[in-house]
C-alpha cells in the first residue's frame, strides 16, 4: 500500500466527488454536480484509498426527480428519442484505460 502523494489526477477527483454530500434542495445533478465537498470524509477517504475504478454519478436513476431533471420529467414512448447522458468514468488505478467489453445495463432492483 503507497502513502504518499496520488500517482494520477483523477485520484483527487475520485476522493472529492465520492465524499461529496449529495444538496437536500431542489437542485439538479447539473446544478450540484457531486454535491457539497466534504472535506473530512475526503480527507479520512485518501487515508484509506486504495485504487479503484468509480462512475460519475454512481448510479443512473432517471426516475429521480429532481435530481435528474430534465430526464426525469421525460415520457418513455416507443417513438422517443433515446436518452442521452453523461457518464465519466474515474479510474486511480492507471492513467489510461479502455473498457474490455461493451457497457453492460443492470435494472435496479428497487424499479418498478
Amino acid at each position: 500500500k503507497k502513502h504518499g502523494k496520488p500517482q494520477y489526477p483523477a485520484v483527487l477527483k475520485q476522493v472529492l466527488t465520492t465524499s461529496a454530500n449529495k444538496l437536500k434542495n431542489d437542485a439538479s445533478i447539473f446544478e450540484q454536480g457531486a454535491g457539497l465537498m466534504n472535506v473530512r470524509g475526503a480527507t479520512a477517504l485518501m487515508a484509506s484509498y486504495e485504487p479503484t475504478v468509480t462512475f460519475q454519478p454512481p448510479q443512473l436513476a432517471l426516475n429521480e426527480c429532481p435530481f435528474m431533471w430534465p430526464f426525469c420529467e421525460q415520457p418513455l414512448f416507443y417513438t422517443a428519442m433515446p436518452a442521452v447522458v453523461n457518464l465519466t468514468v474515474l479510474n486511480g488505478r492507471w492513467l489510461r484505460s479502455k473498457l474490455a467489453s461493451p457497457a453492460v445495463w443492470i435494472k435496479s432492483s428497487s424499479s418498478p
